[in-house]
């Protein structure tokens, strides 16, 4: 899944994704190797997705407070293009 903000793509890589990536990073060792190998990587990968789930909340929030921020000072610009019109 990708999302396009202001022509900066954010993707969503899927659990074949990193598979491959393992698969390819691991190709040169003995089987043994590539399972231990394996649980590693994947160890690696569940620990810091749970950190960024953990995090959305807080970035939700602060998003929330500066899309609000924007509010304001968008609506103040726009009163004062307003008074600019009617001065003129």
């Amino acid at each position: 899944m990708t999302c396009l903000i202001d022509g900066h793509e954010i993707e969503i890589i899927t659990i074949e994704d990193i598979l491959q990536k393992i698969s390819k990073s691991t190709a040169n060792l003995t089987d043994e190797q590539k399972i231990i190998m394996k649980l590693n990587l994947l160890q690696y990968e569940y620990e810091k997705l749970t950190d960024v789930i953990n995090c959305l909340p807080k970035m939700q929030k602060e998003l929330y407070k500066l899309r609000d921020g924007i509010s304001r000072e968008l609506k103040i610009a726009e009163a004062d293009v307003k008074k600019i019109t009617v001065m003129k």
